[in-house]
């Protein structure tokens, strides 16, 4: 697996750059799927600074969707193959263009069902929404250890951050609504950015994955000054993300063909081995019953 740091290595694709700064090129196989138009031999991934699945460290893609990525390279004939970095608001767009582009780890909803075509089997474990504040405003803010989201978004003392484009899920309508106030912060660099707007002060809260926070929170320079509290709307589960396709028959086609090799990825115990350093602190038991009940028994079927 090769990365170039230099997005022009990579602009032989049809598919544009947009505005990404890095570019990662991969040889990866999923047995010859075509993604550009021109060529039968190349296929381009979108993905964005979404940690753990992607970060972008000193010019260096690393996570745990390269790791999957780079599995998945090992088993099958050569096939040169892409991934550019880009805002979510435009891989969901190149998505419902019908673009030859595939994309790793998306979380299911209505909305997207209609303009996507999802793989059978899941490729990662995410959790909904918690939200994420600084360690010492939990006391206000979060008194009984969880907090609702209602009421964050009516106090016109707190700032709320969030990211152009991505999908909050129950809470969407809610964001919508709320984002063009003068209190709403956008955060178009992900969520990295947004964890270190709260911990300098400003942005006060954010609906966040908990896994990426909380990786957040140990990894960077951010060690011990962010928690997670859960909403008093929406109870604490994980919930599988999948590869996403265009819906064309070239999109189907590509799913069923990484579907064949990830059933195997999973009943062999690789994918498990990729995902599980990445469990949520203190939820290790519960992601072994998430995992077993969502990837593994869907895959032994």
């Amino acid at each position: 697996m090769v990365f170039y740091s230099n997005p022009m290595r990579c602009m032989r694709s049809s598919i544009p750059l947009y505005t990404s700064t890095i570019c990662l090129c991969i040889a990866l196989p999923l047995f010859g799927m075509v993604a550009a138009a021109e060529s039968s031999k190349e296929a381009t991934w979108l993905y964005f600074h979404f940690p753990p699945i992607f970060m972008i460290e000193k010019n260096q893609t690393i996570g745990f969707g390269v790791e999957i990525m780079d599995m998945l390279s090992k088993e099958v004939p050569y096939y040169h193959q892409r991934a550019i970095l880009a805002p979510p608001n435009r891989m969901v767009t190149d998505l419902k263009e019908g673009r030859q582009v595939l994309i790793l780890g998306m979380f299911k909803s209505p909305v997207r069902e209609e303009v996507m075509y999802y793989s059978k089997l899941p490729c990662r474990l995410g959790s909904t929404s918690m939200i994420a504040m600084r360690m010492e405003d939990r006391a206000k803010l979060a008194p009984n250890g969880t907090v609702s989201i209602k009421a964050l978004f009516e106090n016109d003392q707190l700032n709320f951050g969030y990211i152009p484009g991505a999908n909050y899920g129950k809470f969407q309508d809610m964001v919508t609504a709320n984002r063009d106030q003068l209190r709403a912060v956008s955060s178009p660099e992900g969520v990295t950015m947004l964890i270190d707007m709260i911990v300098r002060g400003r942005v006060d809260w954010t609906i966040a994955d908990p896994q990426a926070a909380a990786f957040l929170n140990t990894r960077l320079d951010f060690k011990d000054k962010i928690v997670m509290v859960p909403t008093i709307e929406q109870p604490v589960k994980f919930i599988p993300g999948y590869f996403t396709a265009p819906k064309t028959k070239w999109g189907q086609e590509a799913l069923d063909r990484i579907d064949v090799a990830m059933r195997e990825y999973i009943r062999s115990g690789q994918l498990f081995k990729i995902l599980s350093p990445y469990a949520p602190p203190g939820q290790e038991k519960q992601f072994r019953q998430a995992y077993d009940a969502l990837i593994l028994k869907p895959a032994l079927q």
